[in-house]
């Protein structure tokens, strides 16, 4: 990664692992010890099950995880994994396998999807945040990785280069990426939202109520003439910059 990603040579990144062979509770003494050795500043435990070695359905189970876990006093990534409807669902599994107490705990939980196929190289994922506790939440991003021989190199991806961010985007910004390819009229505006989130619930009239609404704010623009809508220049250097007001 930093030789991928071009970070700075001065830069100094140690990582420190540890194969763990039993649950975190009942190893957490030598997981204290190694944290004050090595003065560690950042945990990431992949993967939380083989971290609880129980069912992570129950409750007590995330409770005491989260306990040992807590005892370590540090900023914590925890990797889970998702249920197999989630996985083969096209609008994403939404939350991870397990309690909802997991969930309730966590101050951010993010999802990461694929687009593609497994073996694709660079392969394109999608970051969603599903939770934030402090703070507004992070729009969707994209991201490209591409693994060489000795590197990984990490890239952000516009949102028209990766379609599935557009279906989890509000249809504010699902209208704004969708005028960027040119003048569109309300029909074909409605039609492509369906076709982005088929669950939405969307409808001419209501697409028409937001243009107006982008309108009054500067974003969008109508041609009286041909009855077509189009972006401002203000709306498409926003979404040239990867955002959407």
């Amino acid at each position: 990664l930093k030789a991928g990603c071009a970070f700075d040579s001065s830069l100094s990144i140690q990582v420190k692992y540890r194969r763990c062979s039993q649950p975190l509770a009942d190893d957490i003494e030598e997981i204290q010890r190694m944290v004050q050795e090595f003065s560690i500043d950042y945990i990431i435990v992949d993967s939380l099950s083989a971290a609880c070695g129980d069912d992570l359905k129950e409750q007590v189970v995330a409770a005491v995880f989260f306990k040992a876990l807590m005892s370590l006093g540090k900023g914590t990534l925890i990797v889970t994994h998702v249920t197999n409807e989630g996985a083969n669902n096209s609008y994403g599994a939404r939350r991870a396998y397990g309690s909802t107490f997991w969930r309730n705990q966590v101050r951010s939980q993010y999802e990461l999807r694929l687009s593609g196929e497994p073996g694709d190289n660079p392969v394109k994922v999608a970051l969603i945040q599903r939770k934030m506790n402090d703070g507004r939440p992070q729009p969707p991003m994209g991201f490209e990785i591409n693994f060489g021989q000795d590197t990984v190199a990490i890239s952000r991806l516009a949102v028209r280069d990766l379609p599935m961010l557009l279906e989890e985007m509000g249809q504010i910004y699902q209208l704004t990426h969708l005028l960027k390819r040119g003048w569109a009229s309300v029909e074909d505006l409605t039609a492509n939202m369906k076709a982005l989130n088929p669950k939405a619930r969307v409808s001419e009239d209501s697409v028409r109520a937001m243009l107006s609404a982008g309108k009054k704010k500067g974003r969008f623009i109508k041609d009286e003439q041909t009855d077509m809508w189009g972006l401002t220049a203000e709306a498409m250097e926003d979404t040239e910059k990867g955002g959407a007001k």
